[in-house]
């Protein structure tokens, strides 16, 4: 594992309070990895997935070895499914780079609206939202094992090679600036032929209120008046600035990279793989979607 840019911690008692959880995780789910309970581990839907799976699919006939970088990985639930679809897809293999903190960022205007932000922000404050990462990727594929690299986002994908990934998925910070520094960031990472990706786009302009999107772009989520739908206004706005209206499913969205530039495709219309670490109710669920839509 690689760790860089490994930024200092937010005070000496956030310091003393924080610890190693790794142990004791492999002695409690020593046969897999765990994201129940409090943990809010799984966040992105099982159609996201199965359209995740279906983007590395789309790659094999012209990415033998497939390297995927992660910004935002969280616990690594989504880092797992981007490993075991390389797995069985791509001849050669390859890994999946996983950039993240593992520290509090939330604003505190958003520290109020409910438990997930207080859950997250205190499973990062004592470090077990690390070593929960640690442990769950540690049952990745030999064939496509999870690296990380531990730091701020845009100083990590800085250091990275132009070029240098297949696929880059953003799902870190969702506030406007941050999004926006991401993509910026990302997009000479992408190799010709690869696939810039995100995720929780799940309106668009000019599906929604705009001036309530600009309003709320400090703003984890919020309300759109028009729709009455829920949305991440950073997001909206900042894929919007980079790239336009692009292709999405269930709020994951994704745009493949050309010589000519950017364009849209559709990963759903090939095949898709159901990762080993859903639980057998989310497989029935994944295999229900994939019976309707044959």
């Amino acid at each position: 594992m690689v760790e860089q840019f490994r930024a200092p911690p937010f005070s000496a008692k956030t310091a003393a309070m924080a610890g190693d959880y790794l142990q004791a995780l492999s002695l409690l789910f020593r046969n897999g990895p765990y994201f129940l309970g409090g943990t809010h581990g799984r966040q992105a839907s099982i159609l996201q997935h199965l359209v995740m799976s279906g983007v590395i699919a789309a790659l094999r006939d012209t990415k033998p070895r497939i390297r995927a970088v992660e910004v935002g990985s969280w616990i690594g639930f989504s880092a797992l499914t981007w490993a075991h679809a390389i797995d069985q897809f791509a001849k050669d293999g390859g890994e999946v780079v996983c950039v993240d903190t593992w520290e509090p960022y939330f604003a505190e205007t958003d520290m109020s609206r409910g438990a997930i932000y207080a859950d997250m922000t205190e499973l990062s404050r004592i470090g077990l939202s690390f070593d929960l990462f640690r442990h769950n990727t540690g049952f990745a594929p030999k064939r496509a094992p999870i690296r990380f690299i531990r730091g701020r986002s845009q100083e990590v994908l800085a250091a990275q090679a132009p070029g240098s990934a297949d696929v880059v998925y953003i799902d870190g910070s969702h506030y406007f600036e941050e999004v926006r520094a991401d993509l910026a960031a990302a997009l000479p990472l992408v190799s010709v032929g690869g696939v810039l990706c995100g995720d929780d786009l799940e309106l668009q302009i000019p599906d929604v209120d705009l001036a309530t999107a600009r309003a709320a772009s400090a703003v984890d989520f919020c309300a759109d008046p028009g729709t009455g739908r829920s949305f991440h206004p950073g997001v909206t706005l900042a894929v919007h600035e980079a790239l336009g209206r692009v292709p999405a499913v269930d709020g994951f969205w994704y745009v493949r990279r050309t010589e000519a530039g950017l364009e849209g495709f559709d990963p759903t219309r090939g095949e898709v793989f159901v990762p080993p670490h859903f639980t057998p109710e989310m497989r029935r669920q994944a295999l229900d979607i994939i019976k309707k839509s044959a």
